[in-house]
């Protein structure tokens, strides 16, 4: 089969040695997130072409399950917030290419002004804890689950609308920081969209 076990990673072609389905899924699951990747594998690739709303009714699935799949939840509330900022800022060219919390959250308070600002960093922060869930690095109760995960949703729903000038504000400021910002072209693969870029955030 054409593309078996095969997955872009931040463009790099790269081939799995393995004879199991399940993992190479979970090698795309490990990446997914840390990287854009991009499955080659028909059987595999989409799996990662659920964006924005779709990650939202997957985390509530395993939300809702009997027994709650908190785990499964916390990984896709993530995903979902990480995309929306990835998203967003691609439409400025602009590309987060460092899994770092620290630059994430640079291009989250850049973006958030105005009333929702404290909300909107508030369920980022949620967000990061989410995804640190997913792992096992910390842990929370069911009671506290919910409320966290409803500001995700929110964030997930709300980031993407934030106003365009808003956002060539924010963009223009992360060019203007040199040290942080560098000027690089190319093209990413997000959600099972295609994106071009003229600038990578370390």
């Amino acid at each position: 089969m054409s593309g078996e076990n095969e997955v872009r990673i931040n463009g790099i072609l790269v081939k799995v040695i393995t004879e199991e389905e399940e993992e190479f899924d979970s090698f795309c699951k490990m990446m997914n997130g840390i990287f854009d990747i991009e499955p080659l594998d028909e059987r595999i690739a989409n799996k990662y072409k659920v964006f924005g709303d779709a990650i939202e009714l997957i985390a509530n699935k395993y939300f809702t399950a009997t027994p709650p799949d908190l785990v499964q939840a916390s990984e896709k509330l993530w995903l979902g917030a990480l995309y929306a900022v990835k998203e967003y800022f691609l439409h400025f060219r602009i590309l987060s290419k460092c899994y770092s919390y620290k630059s994430l959250r640079r291009m989250v308070k850049r973006a958030c002004t105005g009333e929702l600002a404290v909300e909107l960093f508030e369920a980022w922060l949620f967000a990061e804890d989410f995804h640190k869930y997913s792992y096992g690095s910390i842990n929370f109760p069911k009671k506290d689950f919910e409320p966290r995960k409803v500001a995700v949703e929110n964030f997930i729903a709300n980031f993407l609308q934030i106003d365009e000038e808003v956002g060539s504000k924010a963009a223009k400021s992360m060019i203007a920081d040199s040290e942080n910002c560098k000027s690089s072209k190319g093209t990413v693969q997000l959600g099972g969209n295609k994106f071009d870029y003229d600038y990578v955030v370390s």
